[in-house]
């Protein structure tokens, strides 16, 4: 199995209400700088392929402390790793 690390530093953060959302999901939306370079994991990304901003989704109270540290304001520009397996 493959793991890809993406660093970043959240610029801004908010959280995520839509009407379709299950009761049981908190979520939120993240503006985000990074200088991952996609062509490492997809040679036939374009060079100027990023990540600006994404929505992330809790179900059933996981990782409460990530989704607290994530929505607070003032630890704006911390570097975080976002992973995917």
């Amino acid at each position: 199995m493959t793991e890809i690390k993406i660093p970043f530093i959240k610029t801004h953060a908010q959280g995520y209400t839509d009407s379709d959302k299950p009761a049981n999901v908190k979520a939120l939306e993240l503006e985000i700088s990074t200088t991952f370079d996609f062509k490492e994991v997809y040679e036939k990304m374009p060079l100027s392929a990023s990540i600006e901003r994404m929505k992330i989704a809790f179900w059933d109270g996981a990782e409460t402390s990530l989704f607290n540290d994530l929505l607070d304001e003032s630890n704006v520009s911390r570097k975080k790793k976002l992973t995917f397996l």
